[in-house]
């Protein structure tokens, strides 16, 4: 139908939804595979990890629901992993790559992959404390003296 002035419409063909996706290449190859998933529409991710002590590594599983929103259409999602996701991972890769200031970002066909990521006693953040503990935590926030000196370090 016709729109305003700079205005494309579409009245796609009577369907409820719309796939875009920005392509890493521009061969007919790479337009064919991102047309055969188009229509795996992402309804929901989950991460699961484990930690694995007698190999020393962290087991984190991604997993990706999808609903195939055309009939016959693949429910298969393509995945952009980031750097640090597709060095851990021995998942498939295809040979398509998005650049990122992150570095590339290599393209996957799947609707979960795992990584394995060593783990040498160092974590990477605190777990939070227990919620019941909130306000001795906030009695002690209270409690610093922002201006007493800085004491020596405790190792001197």
């Amino acid at each position: 139908r016709d729109g305003g002035p700079g205005e494309h419409l579409a009245d796609l063909g009577g369907a409820d939804h719309l796939s875009v996706a920005v392509l890493p290449d521009n061969t007919d190859a790479t337009l064919a595979l991102f047309t055969e998933h188009a229509y795996a529409h992402v309804e929901s991710t989950r991460v699961r990890w484990l930690y694995d002590e007698a190999q020393g590594e962290v087991r984190v599983r991604y997993e990706v629901e999808t609903e195939a929103v055309e009939d016959g259409a693949s429910d298969v999602p393509l995945l952009a992993l980031m750097p640090h996701h597709a060095r851990f991972t021995d998942a498939a890769m295809t040979q398509l790559r998005y650049s990122s200031a992150r570095g590339a970002l290599p393209v996957l066909a799947a609707r979960s992959f795992e990584t394995r990521v060593p783990f040498r006693g160092v974590l990477p953040a605190l777990p939070l404390p227990a919620r019941e503990h909130d306000a001795q935590l906030r009695t002690f926030l209270r409690e610093v003296n922002l201006d007493a000196p800085y004491p020596a370090p405790s190792y001197a």
